[in-house]
């Protein structure tokens, strides 16, 4: 296993000797690496090879078959607000009408973790509906409230002049209790919808500026199946970082990109990691786009792991060392990588 431990940054991720498989079919094992704070890392490889299955694993979403996986110095949870997501696939047609400033603050309330994952207990992190609160609706409570009111105004004024009149005796009697009980729950919910309201103007707040991070201000209330593909992969590192992760895992955001947008969010993702020291894994299948900016890559082929710098996995031994056959890798003039002798490999393709 080749590494790189150049940097004084804290270990995030550390795998030892992890094996993962799909009942009885392994997929890979024997990876054992770290990625640490603020490294930008790629994970690449033929098709079917596993990278995927790295994320669901760091997501929390699947499970070693032996070896060990540390994330932030514990096991992987499902649901971490420290991890930002962007999967390999959204169901976003011409008919998609949610606008995207919606997206990005649905991403900021937490109501909803890449694809929708729940919270890791399974709860919904969104704030508490007033629906929610009062089991019902909150007139009833409200007008329960509102005949205790009348009723305690009756008797106190029947008190001050020295009587009380029987109407306030009936109403104080019988519809005290509940008043008390219902005015309870309207203040509560009174009280809930103002809370309501402040955390929307925070989430507002964050979904501009992540939309701003990403320069996607001008998107905010378009719809998402107006967009582009390269407009779209901005909403989604926006939904992504809105919350201000740790972490990015991005599942192949380039693989419906032309060349110039492909390099275009390259270049974005790598300023908002160096600007916000965010760990961020991600995946492809050319390496072409991002060999500029990367600190370490994660190569998963033939079952093995290898990973380390770009100058050190990238080559003709270690690569026919992973496919165990002879593999060249050959740079052109503009510095473009063209592997050659694996049976995925076309054209500039890594796998």
């Amino acid at each position: 296993m080749l590494t790189s431990e150049a940097s004084t940054e804290p270990v995030v991720i550390r795998a030892d000797r992890l094996e993962v498989a799909y009942g009885d079919k392994r997929v890979w094992r024997d990876a054992t690496f770290d990625v640490r704070r603020g490294e930008f890392v790629a994970v690449i490889g033929p098709n079917g090879a596993g990278k995927t299955t790295l994320f669901r694993m760091l997501l929390g979403l699947q499970r070693p078959r032996s070896g060990s996986l540390t994330i932030f110095g514990g096991r992987p949870r499902r649901g971490s607000p420290r991890i930002g997501y962007v999967p390999q696939r959204h169901n976003i047609d011409s008919e998609t009408h949610i606008e995207c400033e919606n997206l990005v603050r649905m991403g900021a309330s937490q109501s909803r973790w890449g694809p929708g994952f729940a919270s890791e207990d399974g709860g919904d992190r969104s704030v508490p509906t007033l629906r929610s609160v009062t089991g019902g609706s909150p007139r009833l409570f409200l007008g329960v409230a509102a005949v205790g009111v009348a009723g305690l105004a009756l008797t106190f004024t029947g008190l001050a002049r020295g009587t009380v009149p029987p109407l306030g005796s009936m109403i104080l009697a019988r519809f005290v209790p509940w008043a008390a009980l219902g005015l309870m729950v309207g203040l509560t919910a009174f009280g809930l919808a103002r809370s309501r309201a402040r955390a929307g103007a925070r989430i507002g707040q964050a979904a501009s500026q992540a939309l701003a991070a990403v320069g996607a201000s001008d998107l905010a209330h378009k719809r998402l199946g107006s967009l582009s593909g390269g407009e779209l992969q901005r909403v989604f590192l926006a939904e992504a970082m809105v919350g201000n992760p740790e972490m990015l895992l991005l599942d192949e955001p380039l693989s419906n990109l032309d060349l110039r947008r492909g390099r275009e969010l390259v270049d974005l993702v790598d300023r908002l990691v160096r600007s916000r020291n965010v760990t961020t894994l991600l995946v492809a299948h050319d390496i072409n786009p991002l060999i500029q900016c990367l600190d370490k890559v994660i190569y998963i082929a033939n079952g093995k792991v290898a990973t380390g710098a770009p100058e050190v996995v990238l080559t003709s031994e270690t690569l026919s060392r992973l496919y165990e056959v002879p593999v060249e890798v050959l740079r052109d003039s503009r510095g473009n990588l063209v592997i050659v002798g694996t049976e995925e490999a076309q054209g500039g393709e890594a796998g």
